[in-house]
């Protein structure tokens, strides 16, 4: 009796301290009556981009259901599945004029990389985010790589480089003041 006991004894630990703890619930800081339309995208590359956008109240509902309270594991660099793969990323435009985004990447293993965008959080996610994309009857369009989430581009004008004259801006990602943009010079 007293093995069976070190034995489930031993189950049980070694169950509470294989990750139990690093779940975490996705908390939207907005609920699904503040979002007016959803922006979804998906592309293997971004060149190739398709856009839908979700305007009924039912796809709306179907969509936010999908990040509300979702249970997922924070990223860990053994998680990294970044490449190849493919990606489907929303933007949720709000009542207040406001946009919140969200990134899935599913690499071919068997859980994808949930990034919320505005957050600039990271999370590894069990439930197929992707599979919304096929499940949404919306019309899909192509996209410009400059309104993917997480990938719009910044063309200086003119007058914006006048403002750094002598500066040699190279191009890459720039941040600032929590403002991230990709700058591509053509």
């Amino acid at each position: 009796m007293k093995k069976l006991f070190a034995v489930l004894f031993g189950i049980t630990i070694a169950t509470v301290l294989s990750g139990c703890g690093e779940r975490t619930q996705i908390k939207l800081p907005f609920g699904l009556s503040k979002v007016h339309c959803v922006e979804m995208y998906r592309y293997t590359v971004p060149a190739d981009a398709e856009k839908k956008i979700a305007e009924e109240p039912e796809d709306i509902e179907s969509i936010y259901s999908l990040f509300a309270n979702q249970r997922v594991k924070v990223k860990t660099a053994e998680d990294d599945d970044t490449v190849g793969g493919e990606t489907v990323s929303f933007r949720f435009h709000l009542m207040d004029d406001t946009d919140y985004e969200i990134s899935y990447h599913y690499g071919g293993r068997r859980n994808g990389s949930l990034r919320l965008l505005t957050e600039e959080k990271e999370f590894t996610a069990s439930v197929d985010v992707g599979a919304c994309w096929d499940d949404c009857d919306c019309e899909a369009s192509e996209a410009e790589e400059s309104e993917l989430p997480g990938l719009q581009s910044a063309k200086l004008s003119d007058e914006d480089e006048s403002m750094i004259d002598g500066t040699e801006l190279k191009t890459g990602v720039y941040t600032a003041e929590g403002f991230t943009s990709t700058l591509n010079r053509g």
